[in-house]
């Protein structure tokens, strides 16, 4: 089971996900991030723990990235990626900057999930 995240100064959501293929959307939910004081809180309350044996874990944050730590310009917390691969008994987690987390999904498209805007 995969746990993906796009984590926001206004609100954050969660997912775990059957690694498929095709990757398959299992739980998701939303939450006004600057209701809770971390990261890991939010991963509790969302029970990724007890939602079953999660193997990885990639989160896009809306922030600054260097190396495992994320600044959020909007929260005042980070996110260390090593207390959450503690929390969710991984031996890592990927953070990434939000812009590039959607970008490395583009190659998950299909057909009928792209519409033209503006012709030409």
């Amino acid at each position: 089971m995969i746990l993906a995240g796009d984590v926001g100064g206004t609100k954050t959501l969660l997912g775990l996900f059957d690694p498929g293929p095709p990757l398959r959307p299992l739980r998701i939910a939303s939450y006004a991030s600057a209701a809770h004081r971390s990261l890991g809180a939010m991963l509790e309350a969302f029970g990724a723990q007890e939602a079953g044996r999660v193997d990885a874990a990639a989160l896009g944050i809306a922030g600054t990235i260097r190396g495992d730590h994320a600044v959020l310009p909007n929260l005042p917390w980070t996110v260390d990626a090593a207390p959450l691969a503690a929390q969710l008994g991984l031996p890592a987690v990927l953070l990434l900057n939000d812009l590039e987390a959607s970008a490395w999904a583009l190659e998950l498209l299909r057909d009928d999930d792209v519409a033209t805007v503006l012709p030409g």
